[in-house]
């Protein structure tokens, strides 16, 4: 999830941020609960605005062995209804188009676009975007 827009110096918030980060090497990829938890941790920040961070790379279906973009739709579509459901208004948008999606249904022009239509479904904006995770698409 991408928090946008939050008090940097909250409390609650960087006390929780400082007990879930603890001992990781690499913070960006931590799992600290549910989209729900962190909802809850973000209660207070009045201005928040929150995303779901490059849901296409989901656990439940990135290691599929062959390409199934209708079982995979149902996955991510249930998972964008769980986000927009625990964020109510704080919910905000879904980072639908990514750079360094390296599996064959991230890059599938078809189940992007049934993301795209369950994020409008739900007043959720698609966005992309890129980051500094993976390579960069510009030393490909």
């Amino acid at each position: 999830m991408l928090a946008q827009c939050i008090d940097p110096f909250d409390a609650k918030l960087t006390g929780e941020l400082d007990r879930v980060l603890a001992g990781f090497k690499d913070p960006c990829y931590v799992s600290a609960g549910t989209f729900t938890d962190a909802f809850e941790l973000l209660s207070a920040q009045e201005t928040a605005i929150v995303g779901y961070a490059h849901p296409l790379e989901h656990q439940s279906y990135k290691k599929m062995p062959s390409k199934d973009t209708g079982a995979a739709a149902d996955v991510i579509g249930n998972l964008v209804c769980a986000f927009k459901d625990a964020g109510k208004k704080k919910a905000v948008f879904v980072e639908n188009y990514y750079q360094s999606y390296d599996t064959a249904l991230a890059n599938d022009a078809e189940l992007v676009n049934e993301v795209k239509c369950r994020c409008d479904s739900l007043g959720l904006l698609s966005t992309g975007g890129m980051d500094t995770h993976h390579d960069s698409i510009y030393d490909r």
